[in-house]
């Protein structure tokens, strides 16, 4: 007798949904994978050169091809779905699972997990790695959300931080482990588990009286657009609920630029637009990101 029912005498049965599939969701994946979970697998990315590092399951060999099909080759488990897109309020329905993993780096896609899996009652996982820290948090559907963790704030995410690949393997192997754990109906308690210079700790969160999720407010299941921080560089990124035409975007800006397949950068305004419906302005403040927004791209 094996893995999981030699330890706890029971062999749970669940259909997982994975979001994302950077460095934390590949390894979560292949871990979930081998204990015969259903899978949910969601990207909206293609397989990059910088990604072998520290996402397990690409090679050379994957290089341009969509990460969910990547993955789903490499894992050993018939019962995988996949879904190639940009997860938002208008698609996140469509996902059907038992319990939902955060293997993003993008707080917006984060408080809409939050809200879609409070208001429908699921469990699910937040995680983050970054540099040589990193941190796993379980949300059960009853009791303090990741919005009373929060309390409101954004938080900061920035592509050029980097993260150590061991860092990756240590907050994916805790993931899978309170993920196990729950399933099995191990008594879990609420909190934040912070793992920092090869150690961990737990930090309790409370409920927030004030919290706008846990009081029935789930805005992020209803914005059509919203301007935020994405990173202390001064970058705003908008979220538009629509594709958005490379070559449409290179004539609203009148740019020389030439876009590759998924974005097009404007060095002269530092401006990217992702064809996905993400658009980056660099901007000293909210305001004027705005503005500029309203002047290219206003419709």
């Amino acid at each position: 007798m094996q893995g999981i029912k030699a330890v706890y005498d029971k062999e749970p049965k669940a259909t997982i949904a994975i979001i994302g599939l950077g460095g934390t969701g590949c390894l979560v994946a292949e871990l979930l994978a081998r204990n015969n979970f259903s899978l949910v697998l969601v990207d909206r990315d293609e397989v990059e050169e910088s990604n072998l590092e520290r996402q397990i399951l690409y090679t050379a060999q994957d290089i341009g091809k969509l990460k969910v099909d990547a993955a789903k080759s490499k894992l050993s488990n018939p019962n995988i779905t996949t879904y190639n897109f940009n997860l938002d309020q208008t698609n996140i329905k469509d996902i059907r699972a038992d319990l939902f993993v955060d293997c993003t780096d993008n707080m917006e896609t984060r408080f809409l997990i939050n809200d879609y899996c409070k208001q429908q009652s699921i469990p699910w996982i937040h995680t983050a790695a970054i540099k040589d820290q990193g941190s796993v948090m379980l949300i059960k559907p009853k009791g303090p959300c990741f919005n009373c963790f929060m309390q409101g704030k954004q938080g900061e995410v920035c592509d050029d931080a980097g993260v150590l690949n061991s860092t990756v393997t240590t907050i994916s192997s805790l993931a899978v482990e309170l993920i196990i754990k729950y399933l099995c109906g191990k008594d879990l308690p609420h909190g934040l588990i912070v793992y920092n210079n090869m150690a961990t700790m737990k930090v309790n969160i409370n409920q927030w009286s004030d919290c706008p999720t846990c009081n029935g407010d789930y805005k992020y299941l209803q914005e059509k657009k919203q301007l935020r921080l994405f990173c202390p560089a001064g970058k705003y990124h908008i979220f538009l609920n629509k594709k958005i035409d490379l070559e449409e975007a290179r004539q609203k800006l009148k740019t020389e630029a030439q876009p590759t397949e998924n974005y097009l950068y404007d060095e002269e305004k530092d401006i990217t637009v992702y064809n996905y419906g993400r658009i980056i302005i660099k901007a000293p403040s909210q305001e004027q990101a705005q503005k500029t927004f309203e002047s290219y791209f206003h419709d």
